[in-house]
């Protein structure tokens, strides 16, 4: 009784080592993170020593695909899941994050990972969460638990999805300020999923007739509207208005019938939908009909499309068939739009009487349709010998004679069967030869294909045509086929042509793959659709398959993860292509033409469109919606090449030489524009500092003038022929507490030179292009208010948050208040104040930028969380106000008021809805002058009107705008 390890066989330490080295050669073989273990469908990263700070990747990517579990814990620099980080492994079913530093998780994180099906991501350090990520996956767990969230709108939609995917919402909670609230419990105000509303759920419609569909939504924030076109075959146009969007089918096609047309609405809670049923009456048509096969029974097949389903009739021979139980039609499929019938006219053991032409007719309402075919199921008695006469060989055993006649009838008798064996020996199935199985031609060349068959007896040779689109002509001759196509289309690309032999032993075929080659054609390039990305559709057909290069502005455009090209759908037969160009969230820049050029060795095409995405800080007007503008770009070329296509009337000039002509213009025009510019500012400066100011300064109690000529124009930063004065800390600075505020003479009551501005107010001039608008937060009388983003302004961030208002109007008084406002803003400088942080005038509209306040007005911040904000947020009520909180907001005001008051300035309109509310419950006095008619043109009149809700001090009569008015307002 020994070890248990017996004979020759190698030891313990040998196994041991055998594995070490196999687990050592897999490891590197997988090329696993030092950080981290990996098998072959598995990585785990949880060393809190080593740790990584990006996603773990193989250095193998042979091994990508295999990964199916990614976990991941304790690690506090993992700070985000990026566009790309996850893509890798598609195949990836679990994904876990926990007790790490994530933060952040990038909406495009899983566009590549639809096997996902569990994510846990708890115990991190996410504030925000968006729903785009996991919206496209089929998730069975999502968790949440433990994260810091804030309390806002991003994270309603957690809220809301209380069923399985989200098991542990009772553990999820939101930050208000300080406070910790239960998710289940948040309420925020103007924050709910919404609706989509049709202007009709079913639609019947004529084939080849135009119809639009109108789709609006209510929910708020305000959803993004959009119709979902991926499965219409008919030719569309989309067209999307803030909350509602129009869909318009042109030359509907029967292939759209019973098609469900969906319409989406989307916000940052959720999404809705709901469908149009399109109903396409049409014709019947036969669009196949076989010779007679024989499986159980014998079968003439056929298809047959209409709407309303047409009714079918058979003819033999020109005359109506009576249907039995012995000869009878049958609808064995129907298509998935119910307008297209497969099925047989079923013959039971036909015999030579039923050989002949079968004809089959499709009616309904709209029309109707026939087809012919011949069919051969029995030799009669006249094919090949003389028929049976002699009424003994119907008798059989009867006999009529003598030994001589039956003799006679014997030798007959073996004459026959001898004969017949001969021919049964004889009889074979046909077999069909094909000179070529694959040919490849050119569009436009004719060709002819041969077909030859054997077999006893000799068979009849015949092409199938039914679905060859190309003019064809077809000769036969005994056991062959030729076949001749003239002038060949595109349409019969990747064409099978079937030749079929037949005999009365049975059948063959072989068929001819037919490859079209032909040049590119742009047969439909649409205006920018808003989906879940923005969309420039397109189609595009050529073989071989055309290599697409979009352009922007005539420039090469390089796709990135922000802008890409993507085919979604291809024809049947491979030389048709449906895609888009897809943008995410593009600004203004991206505004202007977009050109997409297709090219292989057989020619090229481009055709060129109109985008308009979001308004610039340039733009007066609205943007433009009619869709006529953009018709116009959509069928005019760049200057990257000419085709004419004459099959579909789509022309494409190049118009590179009238490019030049403009550019030439231009450049005269804008050069005569800037003589005339230079010539007038040197006027002005003549005019300026050639004489005295109108106004003396009268003190402090001074009011303003009725002559009106305090608008100087604005001082540049860098314009340094104008020395400002030093005497800021005169006799009129005051003292307030222990800090001496300059007095900065109010340019509404005093007429201030050059001589009385500050060294550091003067009006600071900010580059056009250094604004990049990202949304629009209001409109009023005099212009637009945008968020937007400011580059190059503060020398320690490349770009920060602003506001900008824009001047609409560009009349002579209006740029006055505009200068009169700008110089006046510069010079109040206080932290309760809003910052103004300057000017742009390169061209117009005129722009003012001031710092963001991200809460908005102090009126809606105090309604939002006062005691009715339960009214005004549909149940959703947020916390209200303490009285300390409400004291500490009226202390900032105070001391805004206080600084303006020693500043000898009297705003004239102190109230709730000119005072903004920013971070951590700061309040800032704003809305001087222009800014007030942007926001409040509801409240009150412009000039010589009394204001609705100013103090008693301004009611109509002699003007008594002192600091006491203000004093008024602030109590009211």
């Amino acid at each position: 009784m020994g070890s248990g390890w017996m004979g020759p066989g190698p030891g313990p330490a040998v196994v041991w080592g055998f594995c070490w080295l196999f687990s050592g050669l897999f490891s590197k073989g997988l090329a696993c993170p030092s950080s981290c273990k990996c098998s072959s469908s598995r990585i785990w990263c949880k060393d809190l020593n080593a740790g990584i700070s990006a996603f773990p990747v193989l250095e193998n990517s042979a091994d990508l695909e295999n990964i199916r579990e990614i976990y991941i814990a304790n690690q506090g620099r993992l700070a985000g899941i990026n566009d790309n980080d996850v893509a890798i492994y598609p195949g990836l079913k679990n994904l876990t994050v926990v007790d790490s530093g994530l933060k952040s998780v990038a909406r495009r994180a899983f566009r590549k990972n639809s096997k996902l099906n569990y994510i846990n991501l708890s115990r991190n350090k996410l504030s925000r969460l968006s729903k785009k990520p996991f919206r496209h996956l089929n998730l069975s767990r999502l968790i949440l638990s433990d994260n810091p969230f804030q309390c806002s709108c991003d994270i309603m939609w957690i809220k809301i999805r209380q069923n399985s995917l989200i098991a542990d919402l009772k553990d999820l909670y939101c930050m208000n300020g300080n406070m910790k609230i239960p998710l289940s419990d948040m309420q925020i105000s103007n924050c709910g999923l919404p609706r989509v509303n049709l202007s009709v759920t079913t639609l019947t419609v004529l084939e080849g007739s135009d119809v639009t569909l109108h789709c609006d939504s209510t929910g708020t924030p305000t959803p993004n509207v959009s119709w979902d076109i991926s499965y219409v075959v008919s030719k569309n146009v989309v067209l999307t208005n803030k909350n509602s969007a129009s869909l318009t089918l042109m030359n509907v096609t029967f292939q759209d019938n019973a098609r469900y047309i969906t319409c989406m609405a989307e916000n940052m809670v959720g999404e809705d939908q709901a469908s149009v049923e399109l109903i396409v009456h049409f014709p019947p048509q036969i669009i196949f009909m076989g010779s007679p096969t024989l499986d159980y029974h014998w079968c003439i097949p056929f298809s047959v499309r209409g709407n309303p389903k047409p009714k079918l009739q058979w003819f033999h021979e020109g005359a109506v068939l009576s249907e039995s139980n012995y000869i009878w039609s049958m609808i064995h499929e129907t298509s998935n739009n119910s307008s297209e019938y497969h099925g047989c006219l079923q013959l039971d053991s036909p015999t030579h009487f039923y050989n002949g032409r079968y004809t089959l007719q499709a009616e309904n309402k709209y029309g109707s349709d026939n087809h012919t075919v011949l069919a051969y199921f029995m030799h009669g008695p006249e094919d090949g010998e003389e028929a049976i006469t002699d009424p003994q060989f119907y008798e059989g055993s009867v006999e009529r004679g003598g030994k001589e006649k039956r003799g006679e009838k014997e030798r007959r008798g073996h004459s026959v069967s001898e004969r017949r064996r001969v021919e049964d020996i004889s009889l074979g199935l046909p077999r069909v030869n094909l000179s070529v199985t694959t040919l490849t031609v050119l569009e436009g060349s004719d060709v002819t294909l041969h077909c030859d068959s054997t077999g006893t007896p000799t068979p009849n040779v015949s092409w199938d045509i039914s679905y060859v689109v190309s003019k064809s002509v077809v000769v036969t001759n005994k056991n062959s086929a030729s076949l001749t196509l003239m002038n060949v289309t595109f349409q019969d690309n990747a064409r099978y042509i079937p030749c079929m032999a037949e005999n009365m032993v049975g059948e063959d075929q072989a068929s001819v793959e037919l490859i079209v080659n032909f040049p590119p054609q742009i047969i439909f390039m649409g205006s920018p659709t808003l989906d879940h990305h923005w969309c420039i559709p397109f189609s595009v057909r050529g073989n071989p398959t055309p290599k697409l290069q979009w352009f922007h502005e005539g420039a090469v455009l390089n796709e990135s993860d922000y802008i890409w090209s993507m085919i979604h759908e291809t024809s049947n037969n491979n030389s048709e292509y449906h895609g888009c160009l897809q943008l995410d969230s593009p600004t203004h820049v991206y505004n202007g033409r977009y050109t997409l050029q297709a090219e292989n060795k057989y020619g090229s095409d481009n055709h060129t469109v109109l985008a308009h995405f979001m308004q610039g800080p340039e733009d007066g007007e609205e943007a433009i919606t009619d869709p006529q503008f953009y018709d116009f770009f959509e069928t005019t070329s760049n200057d990257i090449g000419d085709t004419t296509d004459d099959r579909n009337q789509i022309t494409s000039t190049d118009v590179s030489n009238e490019g030049n002509e403009d550019s030439i213009t231009v450049y005269v025009v804008v050069g005569i524009a800037a003589l005339v510019c230079t010539g007038l500012v040197i006027m002005l400066f003549i005019l300026k500092f050639g004489r005295h100011s109108k106004f003396g300064i009268k003190g402090p109690s001074s009011v303003i003038s009725n002559d009106d000529d305090s608008a100087s124009p604005l001082h540049h930063i860098s314009n340094g022929s104008n020395t400002p004065s030093s005497s800021e800390g005169g006799p009129d600075a005051v003292i307030i507490g222990m800090t001496k505020i300059p007095v900065i003479e109010n340019p509404q009551y005093f007429g201030i030179t050059n001589s009385h501005l500050k060294p550091d107010t003067f009006v600071q001039h900010i580059k056009r292009h250094n604004i990049v608008l990202k949304r629009e937060l209001g409109e009023g009388a005099f212009g637009k208010v945008f968020l937007a983003e400011c580059y190059n302004l503060c020398p320690e961030q490349d770009k920060i948050l602003v506001a900008v208002k824009t001047l609409k109007d560009a009349s002579d008084n209006a740029r006055k208040d505009f200068h009169r406002e700008a110089e006046l803003l510069t010079n109040l400088q206080h932290e309760h104040i809003v910052k103004f942080y300057g000017v742009c005038v390169e061209g117009d509209p005129l722009i003012m930028v001031f710092e963001y306040m991200k809460h908005g007005d102090l009126n809606k911040f105090l309604r939002a969380h006062g005691p009715d904000a339960v009214l005004m947020a549909e149940g959703n009520r947020p916390a209200e106000l303490t009285q300390s909180q409400m004291l500490h907001i009226a202390q900032q005001i105070a001391a805004g008021m206080v600084y303006l008051a020693s500043q000898h300035f009297v705003h004239r309109d102190l109230a709730t809805r000119n005072c903004l509310v920013g971070e951590n419950l700061l309040v800032k006095i704003g809305d001087f002058g222009m800014s007030r008619d942007v926001y409040s043109t509801d409240y009150y009149r412009i000039m010589e009107y009394f204001k609705k809700w100013g103090c008693v001090k301004l009611l109509p009569g002699p003007k008594m705008f002192t600091s006491q008015a203000c004093q008024q307002d602030f109590q009211d």
